[in-house]
């Protein structure tokens, strides 16, 4: 599947937010537009300031076309360098068709080589899913991370131990 083939088979791609053409950043904008109501002008601009170069982006692609996304972004939280899981987004004609699992695979197998936390914020409705690939709700204020009124927050770490997080103070 790392092999990207011009013919009917899916195909997975890794880069790093400094090595993404311009065309594939519209790609990801258009992609995310069909999720989020803001037009393409603000999610270019939203992209170009909250991406940082090192920022992992995992894409999913049929022939040249691209079907899905997400972000695992770098950032330090309480002094602490932290993975937010950021955007997974799936093409509206090719939702509930188990691809997201795809992109879920190749996102945590680079959460766990990182050994670092990796949080996600959403909504109640999800939270099984997430729960589903090892994801924990945790209480928010274990972080700086802030969460409107209607999200939640998860954490992924193998066996929950890369922080000692296994405190049931934590989770929920």
């Amino acid at each position: 599947m790392n092999n990207p083939k011009k013919n009917n088979k899916l195909y997975y791609k890794k880069n790093l937010t400094r090595n993404l053409s311009k065309n594939l950043i519209e790609k990801i904008c258009k992609l995310k537009m069909q999720v989020w109501k803001y037009n393409f002008k603000s999610q270019l601009n939203h992209f170009v300031y909250n991406y940082a170069p090192n920022d992992i982006h995992n894409l999913l692609f049929k022939k040249n076309e691209l079907i899905g996304y997400n972000c695992l972004k770098f950032q330090k939280d309480k002094n602490k360098k932290i993975i937010i899981f950021d955007s997974l987004v799936i093409h509206k004609k090719f939702r509930n068709s188990g691809l997201s699992k795809i992109i879920m695979f190749y996102s945590i197998k680079q959460i766990k080589s990182k050994k670092i936390n990796c949080y996600l914020k959403t909504n109640e409705n999800l939270i099984n899913y997430y729960q589903r690939f090892g994801w924990k709700e945790i209480k928010t204020k274990m972080t700086n991370l802030k969460t409107k009124s209607n999200e939640r927050l998860l954490i992924y770490n193998e066996q929950n131990t890369y922080q000692k997080l296994n405190s049931s103070s934590y989770c929920k």
